[in-house]
């Protein structure tokens, strides 16, 4: 018995246009029988686009779940280091001899650059001088502060206080 053509690939007729190897067959041909062999795409490919889409709708949800989770934490953090801002110029302010309404005009203006709103800004006593600034900003989250339950949690806020000796 003999073999023509290459019988690992089942090639009937090497050369003809029935050849299933790379015979003299064009580009659709080959296409075309390989899309009879394998099936259509839905039968192959809906596999790997159910799980590719389950993927990334995974990840799109641990993104919005961590951006929720983390902006109120990181917006605590950084409140903390403008409240300590406001809070000395204010005391600055006082401490070079200018009056109250001065300090509390740079506190405000302190605060804008920061993009912080103050709650509460109180200055007492003379003999030592203190000086007390909350401050709060909008929530950096997309749906936490929208239910009224979580708001608290979503909108930092912070607190600092400078005493002044003479």
């Amino acid at each position: 018995m003999t073999v023509t053509g290459d019988h690992r690939q089942g090639n009937r007729n090497p050369g003809t246009p029935h050849d299933y190897g790379c015979g003299q067959q064009s580009l659709g041909t080959m296409v075309a029988r390989m899309w009879r062999r394998t099936g259509s795409a839905g039968e192959r490919g809906g596999i790997v686009t159910g799980w590719l889409m389950q993927i990334v709708v995974f990840v799109l949800f641990l993104g919005v779940a961590g951006h929720e989770i983390l902006a109120p934490l990181i917006g605590s953090l950084a409140m903390e280091d403008a409240a300590k801002r406001v809070v000395r110029a204010a005391g600055d302010e006082l401490e070079q001899g200018g009056r109250e309404a001065d300090a509390i005009e740079l506190a405000e203006a302190v605060a804008e650059r920061e993009n912080v709103t103050i709650a509460e800004l109180t200055i007492e006593g003379r003999d030592p001088i203190e000086i007390h600034v909350v401050i709060t900003r909008e929530p950096e989250t997309w749906l936490i502060h929208k239910w009224d339950a979580l708001l608290e949690f979503a909108t930092p806020d912070s607190s600092a206080t400078r005493v002044i000796s003479p």
